[in-house]
């Protein structure tokens, strides 16, 4: 709508926030590397930059095309076209978040927070969740197992195994929250479109 209206919203910090969409460099496609500052996203792993101007269009002489709704469907297509040999990663993590506060929430039952400092880490076949400050120092879950994954509001996300069991993580920190919810749709076969 705003190519075809030619309006503009001008303003300052412009792409700040936008590493909580774009979890996939178009460059070089690394997973998380995306960081903003300012009008400016960048790659923390090949270098690209590009600016975000006020007609809501990259300027880049890297980035391949000038509007995150194509590097929207760019990164949709990529993982569901590796989803299986993102399957096919068991021995290191895809993708993990440290510093989260993993909170165990069942029917009937009360909250009970496993960790402050939680990390999560996604392989091609599984979660898992650290503790470094509990007791209970590690959990594993096959994705096949997971009923759901969702995230909400700014650095919250769960996922559910089964009927009334679902683990919550909070990150203070501007986190790519999409692509943890993109992994799980491919490593689980679901459609990601």
């Amino acid at each position: 709508e705003q190519a075809a209206s030619g309006m503009t919203y001008p303003g300052k910090d412009l792409a700040v926030g936008l590493e909580k969409a774009a979890y996939l460099c178009p460059c070089c496609n690394s997973l998380g590397s995306i960081g903003t500052s300012g009008d400016d996203v960048f790659c923390t792993a090949c270098g690209m930059r590009a600016t975000l101007n006020a007609a809501g269009r990259f300027e880049s002489e890297k980035l391949p095309f000038t509007t995150f709704l194509e590097w929207n469907r760019f990164q949709k297509k990529w993982m569901c076209d590796n989803a299986q040999t993102l399957r096919e990663r068991v021995k290191v993590p895809i993708a993990s978040e440290t510093g989260l506060k993993v909170t165990l929430m069942k029917s009937g039952a009360a909250p009970e927070e496993l960790s402050s400092c939680g990390t999560f880490n996604v392989f091609g076949d599984r979660f898992e969740l650290e503790f470094p400050d509990s007791d209970a120092v590690k959990l594993v879950v096959p994705i096949s197992e997971t009923t759901g994954f969702g995230t909400f509001l700014s650095g919250h996300m769960y996922f559910n195994c089964g009927s009334g069991v679902r683990y919550q993580m909070v990150s203070q920190k501007r986190i790519a929250l999409l692509k943890y919810y993109a992994l799980w749709r491919v490593l689980s076969g679901r459609d990601y479109l």
